[in-house]
């Protein structure tokens, strides 16, 4: 009994223990499951709890973005060139279900859209969040706008908005300095983190000043706060902040000179394309900036018609090419005038200075007496003897080769140097982005481009404005109103400021300045300058200038080119230029002219300035001017075109699209185009 007692002792303490261990192990794991559970209380009652919160508040809030009205874009007598209308925008948010291909089917159906539309479409689809509204289409009519609202039932996630959309009211005048809108791409997205950018629908300037001052038009977004129940239901407004309008711009160009000089060009048979630039001496106000052919930018805004689209496409004479800003041409005689004043600066040379013309210039003389290299005036049966003003008027080649390139010439550093003092070489406006630099050529630029040494043949060349001279239209206009202004270094520029731009002076005799001009009056009033037919008879109006004909290819034999030009083909023709200003005694505009393959400068590009000039003084003496408040200051406008002309800086790295200055002119005459990628592809 006692044995059986003891081993029933040792089994009731052996069950004890493993009861005490099972017990101490199910309480820990109680204790654990108890931490657990209170980390996790605290992790979301106190830790997480403003993440919590926040989240909590997304569900009952709805946020939404305030667009604010684009600001407007006026001339400088008030007429509007960039307009808002109202249209009406169908948008979709894709729904968590089947729906939405059907839905699709039938709203494509509904607003007979084109395969280009609907492709267009998918791929903004695509590159959204899966639950991000998205506009399938701008601009619709109002009959497409109804058809589609009566279906609102049948068609979740699809709702028609009313907004503005951009109206530019003078069509293609002036398409090139106002610009257009477009929706944003994935680079503006990527370089701008504005929530505009991200609304259906929303676009932002892509040319001219709606690129540039893109920020100061578009104004600041609004936010508007609802709270919304479990369903999406709106319960009540939370908080409304409204956006602030865009700044409305005034433009230094008069529209009604842009569109009688698009008509000027239009009607002459000898423009296919080119250039005419107005611009004031002393401010520096761009008043006409004319780019020919042009295009309407209303085809851009919106529901693009493909065929429209085809043919600006394809269009050879490149309508979308700013040619004041972006065309690169040998600036031909047109330069003349800076070697002329070079020499005055040197000391040198006066106006006295002679030099007898026979028609042709040799150099390099060989051991048995002949010359490597004849190089001809335009006037084949040469000048005679001419003094300086002589010379400019009746644009003598071989005057310039000798004194530029001649025994005791001046030299071609010398002649460059000044060239740079008027605006040659660089880019001179203010405020529009794209703008080409051109080419200032000297020993440095033809080792680096070519590989091959400065040559006497090149300073020849380049003492008449031809060689590897490369220079805009906006440039020849520029160094013409430095040269008649008293020698300030006015720049161009299209919006106005706050308060006028001060010019420094150029390091130029002032007496120097007068003797050049006196000898640009010889070229229109003389009965014997190279543009006396063209000339203003007005008294109080009259005009003084250059002509200038540029070669695009080299000219051999003996025969006088000029003459047959317009029998050429049409990518041989030389081209046609002129620089002048008005009134002669008062200067107050400075004009350049360039029209591509016109042949004759005389003939073709100074009747165009003649007209051009005569309207610019008839206008702006009878056009009331106007004075728009909260223009924006000058260092907004500075800022603006440095942060977009940045922006286009760095995609055009990014993308090697910077064409190279060494292609110079292909072989059937083109203008070497550069600065921004002008394809209508890249544009839109």
């Amino acid at each position: 009994m006692a044995r059986r007692s003891r081993h029933f002792d040792k089994d009731l303490v052996r069950r004890r223990s493993v009861f005490a261990r099972r017990a101490l192990i199910l309480g820990g794991v109680q204790a654990a499951g108890i931490g657990v559970l209170g980390f996790r209380y605290y992790s979301l009652q106190v830790r997480d709890h403003p993440k919590h919160r926040q989240v909590a508040e997304a569900n009952r809030r709805r946020d939404a973005v305030l667009e604010p009205k684009r600001g407007r874009i006026f001339d400088r007598f008030g007429e509007e060139l960039a307009a808002n209308s109202t249209s009406f925008q169908v948008n979709f948010t894709p729904q968590n279900n089947e729906q939405n291909s059907s839905t699709l089917l039938r709203l494509f159906e509904i607003l007979r859209l084109s395969d280009a539309e609907i492709a267009s479409f998918t791929q903004r689809l695509i590159e959204h969040d899966s639950l991000h509204t998205v506009s399938v289409a701008e601009d619709i009519d109002r009959d497409s706008a109804v058809a589609v609202d009566s279906e609102l039932l049948n068609l979740p996630g699809v709702s028609v908005v009313e907004r503005d959309t951009r109206v530019y009211p003078f069509g293609e005048i002036a398409a090139h300095v106002v610009g257009y809108v477009r929706r944003p791409d994935a680079r503006d997205l990527e370089d701008d983190q504005d929530p505009l950018l991200r609304m259906p629908g929303f676009k932002v300037g892509q040319t001219g000043v709606e690129g540039t001052m893109e920020r100061t038009l578009r104004g600041v977004a609004g936010i508007l706060q609802n709270e919304i129940d479990a369903h999406g239901n709106l319960i009540r407004e939370i908080r409304r902040i409204l956006p602030q309008r865009g700044r409305d711009l005034e433009l230094t160009i008069d529209v009604g000179l842009h569109q009688s000089i698009t008509q000027r060009l239009a009607t002459d048979l000898a423009v296919e394309e080119g250039a005419v630039v107005v611009m004031d001496v002393h401010s520096g106000e761009v008043l006409a900036s004319v780019s020919y052919p042009t295009y309407d930018p209303n085809g851009f805004v919106g529901r693009i018609d493909q065929n429209w689209y085809e043919r600006i496409r394809t269009n050879p004479f490149k309508p979308q090419l700013n040619r004041v800003l972006v065309a690169k041409y040998p600036p031909a005689s047109t330069y003349k005038m800076l070697p002329l004043l070079a020499a005055l600066e040197s000391g040198q040379f006066s106006t006295d200075h002679k030099v007898t013309c026979q028609g042709f210039y040799d150099v390099g003389e060989t051991e048995d007496g002949e010359y490597r290299r004849r190089f001809h005036c335009w006037q084949r049966r040469g000048h005679g003897e001419l003094n300086m003003q002589e010379a400019l008027k009746n644009s003598c080649d071989v005057y310039l080769y000798d004194l530029v390139a001649g025994e005791s010439g001046l030299g071609h550093e010398k002649t460059i140097e000044v060239a740079r003092q008027f605006g040659l070489g660089e880019q001179v406006c203010v405020d529009l982005i794209g703008e080409a630099s051109g080419t200032v050529p000297d020993e440095n630029y033809k080792l680096t481009k070519f590989g091959d040494a400065w040559r006497t043949g090149d300073s020849i060349n380049s003492s008449i404005g031809q060689g590897f001279w490369e220079t805009t239209p906006l440039q020849l206009a520029t160094m013409t109103a430095r040269l008649v202004n008293g020698g300030y270094a006015v720049r161009p520029h299209y919006v106005q400021p706050d308060m006028p731009y001060d010019w420094p002076r150029i390091n130029v005799s002032g007496a120097n300045l007068d003797r050049i001009r006196k000898a640009m009056e010889k070229v229109t009033t003389d009965e014997s300058g190279t543009a006396y037919g063209a000339r203003i008879d007005i008294a109080g109006m009259e005009m003084a200038g250059k002509t200038g004909t540029a070669q695009v290819r080299s000219l051999a034999g003996g025969s006088d080119e000029h003459t047959e030009c317009m029998f050429e083909d049409y990518r041989n023709r030389e081209h046609s230029l002129f620089v002048g200003y008005a009134p002669i005694d008062k200067p107050r505009y400075a004009c350049a002219v360039i029209i591509e393959h016109g042949c004759s400068g005389s003939s073709t590009a100074a009747p165009i300035a003649r007209d051009v000039l005569t309207i610019a003084q008839y206008r702006d003496s009878q056009a009331p001017g106007v004075s728009m408040p909260n223009r924006p200051s000058l260092r907004e406008i500075e800022e603006a075109r440095q942060r977009a002309q940045g922006i286009i800086d760095r995609r055009l790295n990014q993308n090697q699209a910077m064409e190279s200055d060494s292609q110079g002119r292909d072989s059937a005459g083109m203008p070497t185009y550069v600065g921004i990628d002008k394809s209508p592809e890249a544009l839109l």
